[in-house]
Formats: structure tokens, C-alpha cells, sequence
């Protein structure tokens, strides 16, 4: 079991020298180490494995940013959503290509835990109704809002622009299930939508 957990967490890196090959476990505990608990930013590679997320979790509690890119262990994309309840000061995170990510779940927990939540940033994921609806109800005052290479049909876009009344930045790129000239999508985009007079 340990030999197999070794070659997990083992990385080629291609360099002019050749071929780098190192333990990424060992260097993430290293770097985490090093900063003390007094990390804010993370940006975790594909090799990364849900015992090095869980570690870094443990031990940098005042985490800001936190990114996870293509993760090839399948548990990572359901591990961030039951860490999320330990980033109280979360305020960006980036999910690319993160297999077994239930992304309405670590919606609802962002909603629940990070309440100075700014940046949410998804790449290669598809962004249902369930999804959107989750994003206009827990993080309708997010500011920045990255949709990367999503299935997201029109009318969940246009939920979005519609719920999300204090957003400055919208970037959706390379996405299927909406037209990138579609008046209605570019009359959101461009004009706020006032806001209702309470009582």
C-alpha cells in the first residue's frame, strides 16, 4: 500500500536537463511547512492527492485563494467541499477540471462558511440549473465570476445576470449553449438591472 501511494504522488517535470522526477507530497509539506500556517494562497497541481488537500487545510487556516487544477484522484473534487468549512477567510476559488465535483454542494458550502467570497472561477464543468440557481442564491454578491469552457445554456446564464446584481466581472469563454451575440445576454451584460424599492 505505502509503494503504491509513493507512485501516486510521484511528478515528471520536463526540464532542458531532462526529465525531473520528484514526490509532490513531500514538496507540498515542505512549502507548507515553510510558510508556518501563515499561507493565504495555495495553487495545487494535477498530482495532488486528497490527503496532501486535507494536510494543506489542516495547516494553513487562513487561506484566501485557493486553486485546484485537474485533479486525476477523484476524491479531491468531493473532499473541497467538506474542507470549505474550514476556510472561513475564503475569497477565491479556482476548480479546473476537478473530476467528481459536485459544484451546487461547494456552491452551498461557500454560501454557508466563506463569507467574504469574491471570486469563483470553473473551468471544464457543466453549469446545470441546479448550479446556477445555487450561485444566484448563495453567492449573489460575488464580484467575479469565471465560467471557462462550460456547458451553460442560455437561460442559466441569464438567471445569473439576473441574480447576481453586484458582479464587475463576468468572463465566460469557450462555452457551448448560448449565443455570444444574443441581445437579451448583451442587454444584461451591459445595463444593471435596477433594484426593487423595499416596502
Amino acid at each position: 500500500m505505502e509503494g503504491s501511494r509513493a507512485e501516486e504522488t510521484m511528478c515528471t517535470m520536463k526540464s532542458w536537463g531532462g526529465d525531473l522526477t520528484f514526490d509532490l507530497s513531500k514538496l507540498i509539506k515542505f512549502v507548507v511547512d515553510r510558510s508556518q500556517g501563515c499561507a493565504t494562497t495555495i495553487v495545487l497541481p494535477r498530482c495532488i492527492s486528497t490527503e496532501d488537500l486535507i494536510f494543506v487545510s489542516d495547516k494553513c487556516p487562513s487561506l484566501k485563494v485557493v486553486a485546484v487544477f485537474d485533479t486525476y484522484d477523484g476524491d479531491v473534487g468531493c473532499a473541497i467541499s467538506d474542507l470549505l468549512a474550514k476556510w472561513k477567510k475564503l475569497e477565491v476559488l479556482k476548480l479546473d477540471g476537478c473530476l467528481n465535483l459536485d459544484l451546487v454542494l461547494i456552491i452551498d458550502e461557500i454560501g454557508l462558511n466563506c463569507k467574504n467570497f469574491v471570486e469563483l472561477c470553473v473551468i471544464n464543468t457543466d453549469i446545470n440549473q441546479s448550479a446556477a440557481s445555487a450561485i444566484v442564491s448563495n453567492l449573489s454578491t460575488i464580484k467575479r465570476l469565471v465560467l471557462d469552457r462550460t456547458n451553460l445554456e442560455k437561460v442559466n446564464l441569464v438567471l445569473i445576470l439576473r441574480g447576481c446584481k453586484e458582479l464587475e466581472l463576468l468572463y465566460v469563454r469557450d462555452c457551448v449553449g448560448f449565443d455570444k451575440d444574443d441581445g437579451e445576454i448583451l442587454i444584461l451584460m451591459v445595463v444593471p438591472i435596477p433594484k426593487k424599492k423595499e416596502g
